[in-house]
């Protein structure tokens, strides 16, 4: 996948199905591995999209483009 949104949505879907599968088959060190991982996983989504929405908000999308980085500072001298 080519960014991280998408993974993170796959590993919540991930998460549910396997906590599901834990719970089904009575398999609990499953059941409660997925339960500890899905809150981390919403959370980490939760804090990109805040992080893409701050980012958006506060510079618009051609000022990122026209602008040279240094990353490091030797580069910028």
């Amino acid at each position: 996948m080519s960014t991280m949104v998408p993974l993170r949505y796959v590993a919540i879907a991930s998460n549910v199905l396997f906590a599901a599968f834990g719970y089904v088959g009575h398999i609990y060190p499953v059941l409660i591995l997925h339960a500890v991982l899905l809150p981390v996983n919403v959370m980490r989504l939760a804090q990109i999209k805040r992080l893409v929405r701050g980012i958006g908000s506060a510079h618009s999308p051609n000022e990122f483009s026209q602008q040279p980085v240094a990353l490091h500072a030797r580069a910028a001298t």
